[in-house]
């Protein structure tokens, strides 16, 4: 049962009630209007109810669907930065490791270059210019004997592939031996500069186109004479004592120049149309505080 008032005089009656018991005013009609309103608006509250409850769910449906993006999101991006920074990481580790070794190696290189510079550059006072002096001799085949007087020495071919320097008492002092019978054999002598100690440079060389069949760069060491410089010093600089070489050498601001070259003569040329080939070109000079000549 509803409980309702008389519109006319207000008293509370029964929903049931045609007529007012305090007035008499007929309110039936109103009653059942009023109904009809209370019951449209106990329906639209129930329908905004509803809606509010289904709004309700889908905020909170919504709500955890954002989360959960925002939770993939979230993780893609930290994987993504933690990937970033260990591929940047790794890039950058290998990037100093490149370095470091580039680094190492230029610094390998630079301590040998160094090093060469230091053998090669030595204090001034340590190195003393060569010179040719005007005792040049030359030896044809076995009939002549070269003599050097600032030594008291000479040499000559005996034959049977051999050439000797000899002291002034005709005792020999050194043998040099060749791949040829009695070849020529040409002798330069060599002085230190402002002082008066000399050596010898030998050269044996076979045929009217010289070809060089021995080499010796000869002198005194602790008081007895020794080889300095031979053929076989040249072979690490590209000399191979079974070729044919030619052999032009010269003294260039107090260092030896050794030159070894060939000739490639052109098929159908002459001798003289031939191209020089350097084969060997070292220089020579020597240290006076190791008393021995350097080859570079």
């Amino acid at each position: 049962m509803i409980i309702i008032f008389c519109p006319n005089c207000g008293n509370q009656i029964n929903d049931n009630e045609k007529f007012c018991s305090k007035c008499g005013n007929q309110i039936k009609q109103d009653s059942q209007d009023n109904n009809e309103q209370m019951k449209q608006s106990e329906k639209t509250i129930s329908n905004n109810i509803s809606q509010n409850v289904d709004t309700e769910k889908n905020y909170t449906k919504y709500k955890y669907i954002g989360i959960f993006i925002a939770v993939i999101l979230l993780l893609g991006l930290v994987s993504f930065g933690a990937y970033s920074y260990f591929a940047h990481k790794d890039t950058k580790q290998v990037e100093q490791n490149v370095t470091a070794e580039q680094n190492k190696e230029n610094t390998a290189s630079e301590d040998k270059n160094n090093a060469v510079k230091e053998d090669v550059k030595q204090p001034v006072e340590d190195i003393v210019n060569l010179e040719y002096t005007q005792n040049d001799k030359f030896i044809l085949g076995d009939k002549e004997v070269a003599y050097f007087p600032n030594s008291k020495i000479s040499f000559k071919n005996i034959g049977n592939i051999c050439s000797v320097m000899l002291d002034d008492k005709n005792q020999v002092l050194m043998n040099f031996y060749t791949n040829r019978d009695v070849p020529d054999l040409s002798i330069k002598e060599i002085k230190l500069a402002n002082s008066n100690k000399f050596f010898y440079e030998v050269k044996c060389t076979a045929g009217a186109h010289a070809k060089l069949e021995g080499y010796w760069l000869v002198g005194k060491k602790d008081g007895e004479w020794t080889i300095f410089i031979s053929m076989d010093n040249l072979k690490s600089f590209g000399i191979n004592p079974d070729k044919y070489y030619n052999m032009n050498n010269k003294i260039v601001n107090g260092k030896l120049i050794i030159n070894c070259f060939h000739l490639e003569v052109p098929e159908g040329k002459s001798m003289a149309e031939g191209k020089k080939v350097d084969d060997c070109y070292v220089k020579v000079d020597w240290d006076n505080n190791k008393q021995t000549f350097r080859i570079y």
